[in-house]
């Protein structure tokens, strides 16, 4: 145990504050906010309890971008630790409707991510609305095309809110923004790169083979590397088992370059519906895919397995990779390892929560 130097705002100021191996207790008076950790300088977890955070939710705009994007992150933290439940996370994240930053959006989407993944038939359906209920505001207030005189960061906020609508909440009026963009990006047209990023997710998302067959077009014709990355790494996204089976067969018959397929790999392990079946040609074809990859980018391959979390699929990887470890990357692929079974306790835990959560509609209550 260290001791641990903080800073702490009450409705009083800020002092310093030295948490020592036994603890520290502080009197506060009032019912205003308190924040541990003021200005993000430690390198620390902070987990408050219901009536502190109910506290900070409720003046928000009393944090700092960095403090509120730090309560995020605490927070989330402490629900894959098992000390706080999901669906108590998607009440915290809707406080946060009138989110203006970047980061914090980033850390939000993140966490609710990881809840849709969990979810299946109606409840599914139920969190796609709540998500769209989530994100709609924040898109109405910052509008679908770029504004003349807004934010640097505006842009990057519009494309990951447009993304998480489309992906996450099925919204059908992304979804048709996002085919016009994609189309218009691919001729003539100067969109921002964020909504064309945006939109080239939204689109493998929902994606027919017809769509697929462009995106190889594009990757071919791509103007710039970015350009070209940016398809290349969205085949792994739809959702049709037969096209994720065909994009893992490119990284070995030269379609893919080499130097590509190790990401390409990892992101169809991650594919939320055929995960399993890209898991299984990595498996299958372990020794070619050591034979063409550079061995130091060969662990980036088994990434993927972190987003397979069924007691069984954890069970495989480990018993796959000691039968086939990666010497060369030993620590690394433990930490993945070890990763996947932290998200496997995870899914355990939240699945029933959320399925409950979510089983009668979108509203939380």
């Amino acid at each position: 145990m260290w001791d641990v130097p903080l800073l702490v705002r009450t409705p009083a100021g800020t002092e310093p504050v030295l948490i020592e191996p036994g603890g520290v207790s502080i009197e506060v008076a009032g019912d205003g906010p308190v924040v541990v950790n003021a200005g993000v300088h430690a390198f620390v977890r902070v987990e408050y309890d219901d009536e502190l955070l109910g506290r900070l939710t409720a003046d928000l705009r009393s944090l700092s971008t960095d403090e509120r994007t730090q309560l995020v992150d605490d927070t989330w933290a402490a629900v894959v630790a098992g000390r706080r439940s999901a669906v108590d996370f998607c009440r915290f994240a809707e406080s946060f409707v009138e989110e203006t930053e970047l980061p914090v959006w980033q850390s939000l989407l993140q966490g609710v991510a990881w809840c849709e993944r969990f979810l299946t038939d109606g409840p599914r359906e139920h969190f796609r609305s709540w998500i769209r209920g989530l994100l709609w505001p924040a898109i109405e207030r910052i509008g679908w095309e770029p504004r003349e005189g807004e934010r640097d960061l505006d842009k990057p906020l519009r494309g990951a809110l447009m993304a998480a609508l489309g992906v996450l909440g099925a919204d059908p009026q992304a979804f048709g923004i996002a085919m016009e963009i994609e189309r218009e990006a691919r001729g003539d047209g100067q969109v921002d790169p964020s909504l064309v990023a945006a939109s080239v997710a939204i689109v493998a998302a929902g994606g027919t083979p017809e769509d697929f067959e462009r995106y190889l077009e594009a990757i071919g014709s791509a103007r710039t590397p970015q350009e070209e990355l940016r398809y290349l790494y969205a085949l792994p996204d739809f959702r049709d088992a037969g096209l994720v089976q065909r994009t893992v067969e490119m990284t070995l018959s030269g379609e893919i370059r080499t130097q590509n397929a190790p990401g390409v790999l990892a992101r169809a392990v991650a594919n939320r519906e055929h995960g399993d079946r890209a898991w299984a040609f990595v498996k299958e074809h372990w020794d070619e895919i050591v034979s063409k990859l550079a061995p130091t980018t060969l662990v980036y391959a088994a990434d993927g397995v972190r987003y397979l979390t069924q007691p069984e699929q954890v069970e495989d990887a480990a018993a796959f990779f000691a039968a086939h470890p990666i010497p060369q990357s030993a620590l690394q692929l433990q930490q993945i390892l070890e990763r996947q079974r932290v998200n496997r306790a995870f899914r355990e835990r939240a699945t029933p929560e959320l399925m409950g959560a979510f089983s009668a509609g979108p509203e939380l209550g």
